[in-house]
């Protein structure tokens, strides 16, 4: 978890200059991460997945942010 959140610490850093990077390379590591934890535990409800889908529609919209910023 602590390599999780150091790699988000970065990403929010990058995002100042690059915000569509950031937003590429958070989304990539949280799934990289999310869906061996989901194969290993199908259950929605416990396992902590309702988080995780809100932390991918988090994600979702910094990418669309980031697209919408790159395209400036």
């Amino acid at each position: 978890a602590l390599g999780l959140a150091g790699v988000f610490f970065i990403t929010g850093m990058l995002a100042a200059r690059r915000p569509l990077l950031a937003a590429v390379l958070a989304l990539a590591v949280f799934l990289s991460v999310s869906v061996p934890l989901l194969a290993a535990n199908p259950i929605l409800i416990g396992g902590g997945h309702l988080g995780r889908i809100v932390m991918l529609l988090i994600l979702l919209r910094g990418l669309i942010n980031g697209i919408i910023s790159h395209g400036r």
